[in-house]
């Protein structure tokens, strides 16, 4: 069977970027600063709350500017629940694979919950072939356990 490509590739290209990164509930800094330095790369408005949250702005397309701001959320941390008992959440990245038409991960859960929600705002925040007002994109932390 040939190569099954996974679309739309700039969300999974991000997807892939993100499960990289350990990001167990409570312990999201290293996704934290990836989110960061991915924001300001860009030449994005990018800041971190006081509790952790990271907000990144992309101002409107020129003669969108009096759009509505559209705010999209998701969260950083993981589902985390090993298959094999053995994986270590808080140093180990994902390892996906395609197997026949599932998307699946190696010794654990895929982290789809949210990290495709994140590569969908990231992919989003990189794109310059859609029009679009003010976009400001909110990954927040420690939604599996509760908001704490």
């Amino acid at each position: 069977m040939g190569k099954i490509e996974l679309k739309p590739a700039s969300v999974f290209e991000c997807f892939a970027e993100i499960n990289k990164i350990p990001r167990p509930s409570k312990k999201e800094e290293k996704m934290i600063d990836f989110l960061l330095g991915f924001g300001n790369k860009l030449g994005l408005e990018t800041k971190r709350d006081e509790t952790g949250n990271v907000i990144i702005r992309k101002p409107a397309t020129k003669g969108m500017e009096d759009k509505p701001i559209v705010i999209l959320q998701s969260h950083m941390d993981m589902v985390c629940e090993p298959s094999d008992g053995s994986f270590d959440f808080e140093n180990n990245p994902i390892e996906t694979y395609i197997d026949g038409e599932w998307l699946k991960a190696k010794g654990t859960t895929l982290g789809a919950d949210d990290g495709i929600g994140c590569a969908m705002e990231m992919a989003l925040l990189l794109a310059d072939d859609i029009e679009h007002g003010p976009i400001e994109c909110v990954f927040t932390r420690d939604e599996e356990t509760g908001l704490t």
